[in-house]
Formats: C-alpha cells, structure tokens, sequence
C-alpha cells in the first residue's frame, strides 16, 4: 500500500520551500504536494523516466498514482533526499 501526504501552501516553512529548491523542484505557482516516505533504496520505486537530453522527468509506473495530481499546470514528480527530513516521492501540481 501507498499512502501520501496532502501538503498546501499553508503547511510549508520557508525552509521547507528552500529544502526543495534546493534539490531542483520548482516552488513557483504550485497548489499542493503529495509526498509519499520511501525507507531504504529510492530504487525501488517504478517509475517511468523521460529525458529529452535537457530535462530528466519521472512519472510513476501506476497509471492512477500519476493521475493523483490534478493541477492544471505542468504537474511534476520528483524524488527527494529531504522533505521535511524525509526521503521520497514528491508530487507538485502546478496552476501555471
């Protein structure tokens, strides 16, 4: 089983923000987060990888996770060494 955390803009410090700037997730025009704890080897996540030799994007393998978000912007997910002093997946839904 999966099980994700709701963030909103209200729920993160300023320092959280910069935490994950900091690993390249843009904090920019963002309506809420989904973070999933991942313990041990971040390998173990399935994940679908993309790169257009610019940019590297990760989508889940499972169709209904990716479509957990719901933004109507460039929805994004990441894996992080650091949120909240956790590791694991990120999702950002964007509104522009």
């Amino acid at each position: 089983m999966i099980k994700f955390e709701y963030y909103d803009a209200s729920e993160l410090t300023d320092e959280d923000r910069q935490d994950l700037w900091d690993q390249d997730v843009c904090m920019d025009d963002w309506d809420y987060l989904l973070f999933s704890e991942v313990e041990g080897p971040m390998d173990k996540i399935d994940w679908i990888i993309e790169s257009d030799n610019v940019e590297i994007e990760f989508y889940p393998a499972d169709y209904n996770v990716e479509k957990l978000l719901t933004g109507c912007c460039n929805n994004r997910w990441h894996k992080v060494k650091n949120f909240k002093g956790r590791q694991g997946v990120l999702g950002v839904a964007y509104h522009s």
